[in-house]
């Protein structure tokens, strides 16, 4: 369908940035025939991690995205994005 088209993009392009030792993995279920997650398939988080480059500034910056590993047409996505930003003059 287009909508895991468009999903496997979105994953394609976060892996392509994210650190290479933890990809994010999504599995899509169409529903069509297969069966129904279980609950604790449905709450299942992922996590990867990108550096982001400041421009040559002493300061470190990266995204945390947190999302769902399983990916339905009937069910919602959950994706959570926090950008961190460490800078060594205000850690100590």
């Amino acid at each position: 369908t287009e909508y895991f088209s468009r999903m496997r993009k979105f994953q394609n392009y976060l892996n392509s940035k994210a650190d290479k030792e933890k990809p994010l993995n999504l599995i899509f279920q169409h529903f069509f025939g297969e069966k129904e997650m279980r609950s604790n398939q449905e709450s299942e988080m992922q996590s990867v991690k990108i550096n982001v480059k400041d421009g040559g500034k002493e300061r470190y910056e990266w995204l945390n995205i947190e999302c769902c590993r399983y990916c339905s047409i009937s069910k919602v996505f959950h994706i959570n994005i926090n950008w961190v930003v460490c800078s060594g003059c205000k850690v100590g």
